[in-house]
Formats: structure tokens, sequence, C-alpha cells
């Protein structure tokens, strides 16, 4: 699982990924673990979100930590 979250982690600016991703919770349910920060520390998400396709624009716009 641990190997799992490290490619995540490096994919995070990866427009495709990030669309597979928020794509993927249109089918299923997706929910934040924990909150979601821009690099410059602005706060996009809630712990406790569903996120899917429709948060793609938002955070396409951001570079993602």
């Amino acid at each position: 699982m641990s190997n799992l979250k490290e490619i995540a982690e490096n994919q995070l600016d990866a427009p495709h990924y990030l669309k597979t991703v928020t794509e993927f919770g249109d089918d299923h349910t997706l929910v934040t673990s924990r909150e979601v920060y821009s690099s410059t520390g602005l706060k996009l998400l809630s712990a406790g979100v569903s996120f899917n396709s429709s948060l793609y624009d938002k955070l396409l716009k951001h570079k993602l930590t």
C-alpha cells in the first residue's frame, strides 16, 4: 500500500493522473483522507470531502502538495 501512496504522490502534478483520478470519482466514492493544499499553502479541499471530475479544473490550476 505504501508503494501506491508513493506513486500517487509522485504523480500529483501530472494533469493526466489528476484527470484519471477525478473521473474515477464519477463512478466510485472517493473521499479525501486529509486536507489538500496547493504549493503556496492555499487549502483546496478539506478532509472528508467527496470528489469527482467536477473538481478537476479547480485542482489543475494549482500545484498540489
